[in-house]
């Protein structure tokens, strides 16, 4: 459905959506200004997903396609030695 929206539309939307998850990654506060700018440009990729718990979402040695913010909820990393 956003897909259809004209692209300003849909960034809005994104930008109101995420803004505030964004705003709450303060690893991304430390960034310059330019930075910054490219990290609200991407905003308009950003998916909301909901995990159960116990779900593996990234293992060793894995190219990772993803990049989670977390927004409530914890997270455990374990590593086999």
């Amino acid at each position: 459905m956003l897909n259809n929206l004209p692209s300003t539309l849909k960034s809005d939307i994104s930008f109101h959506q995420y803004g505030k998850l964004i705003e709450g990654a303060y690893f991304l506060n430390y960034l310059y200004m330019e930075e910054q700018e490219t990290v609200w440009s991407l905003v308009k990729y950003l998916t909301k997903v909901r995990l159960d718990a116990n779900i593996t979402i990234y293992k060793k040695n894995e190219i990772a396609d993803a990049m989670y913010i977390i927004h409530s909820g914890k997270v455990n990393l374990f590593v086999e030695i």
